[in-house]
């Protein structure tokens, strides 16, 4: 299986993100993949995405790219698993996508073990 890592620049992603989904990956033995770590620089993330199994996103922080990316992800039919911290605003066109799970959570354990749990079902 292999995940997309959506998210915005706006935060140290390398070490809030990254870092807590390869521990997820590990105990799931799933792929992610960290856009930001693709370094074919003619790499198109819309064609991309279908070979992706779902697109796990990390919403707290607003980004009109990651906006594209998911709705590139909705349009394809991917899975879409949106995570944010409990005292982030979430968009409204983030909350639009319709069908897909919010996990929030507190802090990097707590996003490890809700993630597992969900990506499990």
């Amino acid at each position: 299986m292999a995940y997309y890592a959506a998210h915005s620049r706006e935060f140290d992603f390398q070490n809030e993100w990254y870092a807590p989904l390869r521990r997820v990956g590990e105990e799931l033995g799933v792929t992610f993949v960290f856009p930001h770590e693709i370094t074919d620089a003619a790499t198109n993330t819309k064609e991309r995405m279908t070979a992706y199994n779902a697109i796990v996103a990390e919403v707290s922080y607003p980004s009109t790219g990651l906006g594209i990316e998911l709705g590139w992800a909705e349009t394809l039919g991917l899975p879409i698993y949106l995570v944010c911290r409990e005292s982030a605003f979430i968009s409204r066109s983030v909350l639009s996508l319709t069908g897909h799970t919010l996990i929030t959570y507190t802090d990097q354990n707590d996003l490890v073990a809700k993630l597992i749990s969900a990506l499990r079902q």
